[in-house]
């Protein structure tokens, strides 16, 4: 009789096994900007996967793309100068060698199925790309952190204007999250 109570409690627990071994599929798209197809392995290239980072995400795309409509431009030589200076070395690889903390770049890279290295590469260039424009649009409307009398205040402004600028996005139908 016992056997018997158990039964579906074994049930569930095999069913909830199972559920949390599947596997992400990464190349799912969530959103579309300006038609383009935003996929979980987009946000992954950053970030790892939550609500909360693939907010940050698409915050971060509309504010790149209303930058360059802007006509803030951002060379290759400046990005690498930034890579450069946040990791040293001369190649990927050597900037990579430089991380002492490297579980986020070889989970990451697991996931999507690239060695450590690739997505490093990958998440450096996308990130100092990223920072590029979204801090030259900043400045350009708000001017620096350093120059704000009030940098609390001056925060608030920056991130409401950043959120209106989805907003912006969305109601144009620019922005579609699915």
């Amino acid at each position: 009789m016992r056997l018997y109570k158990l039964i579906p409690v074994m049930a569930l627990m095999i069913l909830l096994i199972g559920c949390t071994n599947q596997q992400m599929d990464y190349s799912q798209m969530f959103a579309k900007l300006d038609g383009e197809a935003i996929t979980y392995k987009d946000v992954m290239i950053r970030y790892q996967i939550s609500e909360e980072n693939k907010q940050t995400f698409l915050k971060e795309e509309v504010t790149v793309t209303q930058a360059k409509e802007d006509g803030i431009t951002i060379t290759s030589e400046e990005i690498t100068v930034r890579m450069k200076s946040t990791f040293p070395g001369e190649t990927q690889q050597e900037m990579y060698g430089n991380i002492v903390e490297r579980s986020f770049y070889e989970e990451q890279g697991e996931k999507l199925g690239m060695t450590p290295v690739t997505y490093f590469s990958m998440w450096n260039e996308s990130y100092h790309t990223t920072e590029s424009y979204v801090q030259a649009y900043v400045s350009k409307h708000f001017g620096s952190i350093s120059e704000a009398d009030d940098v609390s205040k001056w925060t608030q402004e920056v991130e409401s204007h950043l959120d209106g600028l989805v907003e912006t996005f969305m109601d144009s139908g620019r922005l579609v999250i699915d």
